[in-house]
């Protein structure tokens, strides 16, 4: 029965992954999620999370979290400016999930006072369970989120997760607290990224039991995927412990980097969605590939996010690039060749949508796993095929545009 609910219109499915049964209060809890295997990796098309199984024999749907669209939501919201000699660009999308529980704040100046005048201020907000706490870390977090007093009060189910960075002239200062991640790309050295805060790890376990909790399928009591957030007070609020001794601390790790002009390249701040399908290096190497076609920090940040849907990420997904000195620049060999590429893809798109009629069904996916490996060997050196869904969401637009304008003419009323 429980197949019959998550396959339901999912044609294409073709593994289940049976996660995790647990008994509480009396009652079963199944939680399993839904993968399509493709040509260029796996694609989740489904979660069923919290049905529960009781005595009568009937399902009863919890919650809305994991729950997707039909069809991902791929506009962009976007930001770029200039602070203090470093360029930055801001990107989110709302993807697969049925709401936007993302939130990032820009502060180009902290404060007009010195020194905080020249010290910009960028973070990310990962909202579960409702955008409520994101929401309001972005809005409140530079004010000290802990002295607000309505929101502690509040009976408010909803967390995030939040990674923040400070940039002064001299030093770049991380703060992380659950799973989003920063990672600093530096010229000819590994980069250096944040550490994650997941109930498995061995120092946030320790925690968790020593709270009477408990580390099931890597949640924390078998339902939160992260061991530290802003919010969540349900997990805060076993007697007599401290607020960091809670199962699911506040308290974020803080690392301070002193800025080298020639070795810095960027900073990237994102959330989960980004990082459940990039390893930090790769995430690295594709934002320096497009930062050596184009010096449109919006069009960057906006194709990670394409190629992460693309990868298969089926989260919200927010990422804010800061470029400084050392960033790669534009060269126009690189440039010659990406035209190339581009060239290749757009005369294989034109024949797929001529087979196909071009059908008005046929969407980026599809293109995608049509192109299979003959556009992968054509890609220039550092570039994935995973590259092409921006520009191939740009044909589909460019054609469904003129399609709506020819089927318009050719409903108008005839001339006289």
């Amino acid at each position: 029965h429980i197949c019959d609910l998550a396959l339901h219109d999912e044609k294409y499915c073709l593994k289940l992954n049976l996660q995790c049964l647990v008994v509480i209060d009396q009652k079963l809890e199944f939680r399993f999620r839904l993968w399509l295997l493709l040509l260029y990796g796996t694609l989740e098309v489904a979660t069923v999370d919290e049905f529960i199984f009781n005595t009568t024999a009937t399902f009863i749907r919890q919650n809305s979290m994991g729950a997707f669209l039909d069809k991902p939501k791929t506009d962009k919201n976007n930001d770029q400016g200039v602070a203090h000699g470093t360029r930055y660009a801001v990107a989110s999308m709302q993807g697969w999930r049925i709401d936007m529980e993302d939130a990032h704040v820009v502060e180009i100046s902290m404060s007009s006072e010195p020194p905080f005048l020249n010290w910009s201020f960028y973070a990310v907000f990962d909202g579960h369970a409702g955008n409520k706490a994101a929401q309001h870390s972005a809005e409140n977090l530079l004010k000290t989120l802990l002295a607000t007093s309505q929101f502690a009060q509040d009976n408010e189910r909803s967390g995030t997760t939040a990674i923040c960075a400070i940039v002064t002239p001299s030093h770049i200062v991380l703060a992380n607290l659950g799973d989003s991640r920063a990672v600093l790309a530096r010229k000819d050295q590994a980069a250096f990224g944040t550490e994650d805060h997941k109930p498995f790890l061995p120092k946030e376990r320790d925690r968790i039991v020593n709270a009477g909790g408990s580390v099931m399928i890597q949640r924390v009591n078998g339902s939160l995927a992260v061991s530290r957030a802003l919010g969540d007070f349900e997990y805060k609020a076993v007697p007599g412990l401290d607020a960091t001794k809670q199962l699911v601390s506040p308290e974020p790790d803080i690392y301070t980097i002193v800025r080298d002009p020639k070795v810095d390249e960027f900073l990237l701040l994102a959330c989960d969605g980004v990082y459940d399908v990039m390893e930090n290096a790769e995430i690295c190497s594709f934002v320096e590939s497009r930062l050596l076609v184009t010096s449109d920090l919006s069009s960057v940040a906006n194709q990670v996010l394409d190629a992460c849907l693309s990868k298969g990420s089926r989260d919200n997904m927010t990422i804010i690039l800061v470029c400084f000195d050392a960033a790669p620049k534009v060269d126009q060999e690189a440039v010659k060749k990406e035209e190339g590429w581009k060239q290749k893809i757009f005369e294989r798109v034109q024949e797929i949508l001529e087979d196909h009629g071009k059908q008005s069904h046929l969407d980026a996916e599809f293109i995608m796993r049509e192109l299979g490996g003959e556009v992968t060997q054509a890609c220039p050196a550092g570039v994935s095929i995973h590259a092409a869904r921006s520009f191939i969401d740009s044909i589909l637009a460019e054609c469904e545009a003129k399609n709506e304008k020819i089927h318009s003419a050719s409903s108008s009323p005839g001339r006289t």
